[in-house]
Order: structure tokens, then C-alpha cells, then sequence
């Protein structure tokens, strides 16, 4: 075509419209008007359309609604529409008087004004509307529909954004891209990819709770354990409650206590889901005068409405629920310090 200007006003000019976007258009308009009539069947008929945006690549649809719309919800209103589409359903557009539409049950917009005579849009029995806008012939045509984004607008306002046609099927692909990707990284099958991701995030949290853990204990911290604990005859006590996270960490940190106390017996205790757990170990050489981890953790496990045992140089103790070991510290250390008044008395 020309360009008319002030010297060339006699050229022609061919409008034409672009039918790619043109038919992008109509299926996320088409898509919209589905989609407000899932919302009112699966959230309410309180459910008002307060915005629209259609299109070429996506349709917006504001609504009204009091709180998020949940995954599970979302899902039933991409069913549902999905199921109209499938249904390849004639759509009805013609026009009456606004009276006889109104009382057809047509929905009309709020704060939109009409003229005596409007356009009406039935897309069989799932919805009727007034629309001026341009539409797809059939509900086939839309292919394929997804919600892509649900958001919150303003108050007792959602806004939901969708898509249809190739744009669908674009985003699915990527999506199942990334599915394979991960799958084949964490190498499982798909059905366990769900759990296996869980595993893996739990497993993380361990780490960084160990790690944490595992800063607040280091061997520095072992040498304030032994210092904060009493001595008796030349023989060190340890008996301190300490944070950690599982029972494997708790018998690493008291190996490392073992290791600095030099002739010593040590407990160390926590508190692993509101049960009380501990971890005894004596020295060499007190080991060959008869101490025995295993003997002391069988008895203060009793003491805890529990039990325990193990070998002579390190062993483990439990309790029932809600018997805290804090309160068993003071007990603990008097019944270790009798045991060493035993052995001095014995070898006098």
C-alpha cells in the first residue's frame, strides 16, 4: 500500500486483518468466558469478573474472591474448562433485546452500560453472556487451556493469567523438559520424583542442622565441656545436655569427648523429639578399674522410665517421652561420683 500524504492524496490503502493473531484472539476470549463460568461452578456465585485483558499470547481474568485460590481448585477449573473444549461445542452468538437476554439468565458485566438491543454468546448449556467481542466458531478451536499464574490483585480481588493453543503446548513441553531433566539427575523414575525431591530436602536440612550443630561443637567446645565439669581424685566428670540432631552425631561428639578427657567418665544428653537420649563413655583406665559405660547407661536409663547399654568404653541410654534429660544431670553426676568413691575405697 501507499502512504498518503499532502501531496499523493488519491492513494489507496488496503487494510487487512492479521488472522494468526486474529485467531489467538479468539481463543483466549473464548477461554475467558469458560473460565468465569468454572470459577462461579467451583468457587461460587459470588464470584464476579472485576477485570479483563485478552490477548494474543494470554488472557488475564480479574475476580472476585475472598481468599487464594488453591492448587486443588485451580486444577478443577482447568478440568472443567478443558472438558468444554473437548466437547467441541457450536457456539450460539446473536442478538435480542436486552430485556428478553437478561431474563434468559444472560450475564451482563457490572458497571457496563447497554443498549436496547445486545449480542449474546451461548456456548451451549455451560454459558451465556453479553459480548461484542470476536469469538472462535467452535470450543475445539481454543485446543488446549492453562492456568499459568494466580495472584492477589487487592483486596477480596484474584487475578488469574492463562493460556491457550500452541502457547499451552509450548509451556507444557518446557515443563516436562524440566521434569525429564531433574529425573534423570536424581536418576528415578517419575512416579517417585515427588518423594525422591522430599528425601532430598529433608536430607538438606539435616546437613545444615548438623552443620550448625557441629560449629557449636567442636573440640573447642569439648575443652569448655571439661572444664565446666567437676574433677575427683584426679578423675574429670562430664555430665552436660548439648544440641544436636541425631543419635550418630551425639556418639561423634562423645568420642571426641572421650578422647580429650584423658581418665574421666562423660554423659552427654538431648532431647530428640520430647524423648531423652544419652551417650556414656569412660576412659581406659577406668576401664580397667571396673567402670563400664554399658553397666551406667543400663542403670540411668532405668532412672528415665527407660534402658540402655552397649560396650565398656561408650554406650547409649534412652527415656520415655516428656522425661527431659536436664532433669537427670544432678542425679547422674552424684550417682558417677559415688561410683568413684566406691573404686577409691575399694583400693585403699
Amino acid at each position: 500500500y501507499k502512504l498518503l500524504d499532502e501531496k499523493n492524496v488519491s492513494g489507496k490503502v488496503e487494510c487487512k486483518i492479521d488472522s494468526k493473531r486474529r485467531a489467538k484472539i479468539k481463543r483466549n476470549h473464548t477461554a475467558t468466558h469458560l473460565m468465569h463460568a468454572a470459577l462461579k461452578q467451583v468457587l461460587g456465585d459470588h464470584v464476579h469478573q472485576a477485570g479483563s485483558l485478552v490477548h494474543p499470547d494470554y488472557l488475564r481474568f480479574d475476580v472476585t474472591h475472598f481468599e487464594k485460590i488453591t492448587e486443588k481448585n485451580l486444577q478443577k477449573i482447568e478440568t472443567i474448562v478443558n472438558r468444554e473444549i473437548v466437547a467441541n461445542t457450536l457456539l450460539d452468538i446473536h442478538q435480542e433485546p436486552y430485556e428478553k437476554a437478561r431474563k434468559n439468565g444472560a450475564e451482563a458485566l457490572f458497571g457496563e452500560k447497554y443498549g436496547d438491543i445486545v449480542r449474546v454468546l451461548h456456548i451451549g448449556d455451560f454459558s451465556m453472556e453479553l459480548c461484542g467481542g470476536t469469538h472462535v466458531e467452535r470450543t475445539g478451536d481454543i485446543g488446549f487451556f492453562k492456568i499459568i499464574e494466580e495472584s492477589s490483585l487487592a483486596a477480596g480481588v484474584r487475578r488469574l493469567v492463562a493460556i491457550t493453543g500452541m502457547e499451552s503446548v509450548d509451556h507444557i513441553q518446557k515443563q516436562d523438559q524440566v521434569l525429564h531433566s531433574i529425573q534423570a539427575q536424581l536418576q528415578t523414575g517419575m512416579g517417585d520424583l515427588n518423594n525422591r525431591v522430599k528425601q532430598l530436602l529433608e536430607q538438606n536440612r539435616q546437613l545444615e542442622k548438623s552443620l550448625k550443630s557441629g560449629k557449636r561443637n567442636s573440640l573447642t567446645d569439648i575443652s569448655d565441656l571439661i572444664k565446666r565439669g567437676t574433677k575427683k581424685s584426679g578423675i574429670n566428670v562430664v555430665v552436660e545436655l548439648v544440641e544436636v540432631s541425631s543419635m550418630d552425631e551425639l556418639k561423634s561428639l562423645a568420642d571426641h569427648l572421650r578422647d580429650k578427657l584423658r581418665s574421666g567418665v562423660g554423659v552427654l544428653g538431648t532431647n530428640i523429639e520430647d524423648k531423652p537420649a544419652a551417650v556414656v563413655v569412660v576412659t581406659e583406665d577406668l576401664i580397667k578399674r571396673g567402670f563400664s559405660s554399658a553397666n551406667l547407661a543400663k542403670e540411668f536409663g532405668k532412672s528415665m522410665e527407660g534402658g540402655g547399654g552397649g560396650k565398656s568404653h561408650l554406650a547409649t541410654y534412652g527415656g520415655q517421652a516428656g522425661v527431659m534429660f536436664e532433669n537427670s544431670i544432678s542425679s547422674t553426676k552424684e550417682k558417677i561420683n559415688w561410683y568413684l568413691d566406691k573404686i577409691e575405697n575399694e583400693k585403699k
